[in-house]
Parts: structure tokens; sequence; C-alpha cells
């Protein structure tokens, strides 16, 4: 029997809004609002421009895609 690799369509597409949630944009609507539900994003109610702020559960849960999709870590980055 093979063992599956990689992340699942549901993991991927979480994995992609957070990831354009740390490049400073918006994802589409409905990823958002799922963002925001499983509290993995707040949006800033004061600034004018709504601004999307990744959580500490949605940073951990960034860098548990990450090395689910077998990709290097942050740290991992830093010390190269």
């Amino acid at each position: 029997m093979k063992k599956r690799t990689g992340l699942s369509k549901t993991q991927s597409t979480r994995y992609g809004s957070l990831v354009a949630v740390l490049c400073g944009r918006k994802p589409y609507y409905t990823f958002l609002e799922k963002l925001k539900e499983q509290e993995f994003v707040i949006i800033d109610e004061h600034s004018n421009s709504q601004e999307v702020i990744i959580t500490e559960k949605g940073q951990n849960e960034f860098e548990r895609l990450t090395r689910l999709a077998g990709l290097p870590s942050w740290s991992d980055i830093e010390k190269i």
C-alpha cells in the first residue's frame, strides 16, 4: 500500500490562503471567511484598508502545512 504524500485539496487551499495573507494580499472572500472562522486570521477593523493579520494559531498552521508539504520552514531557511 502506497503512503499518500503532500497536502489534501483542503490543506492546499488553506495553505495558499495563508501564503496570500503573509504576502500582504487578501485571499478570496470564501477562503478568508474560513480562515476567520478557524481563527487563523483577524481583520483590523480600525484600519481603512481592513488589513488581514495572521494570528499565532495561523502561523502555527502555516508551519505545520509547510512541513507536511515537504518544504523547508522559515527557521530552516534562516540557517542557510
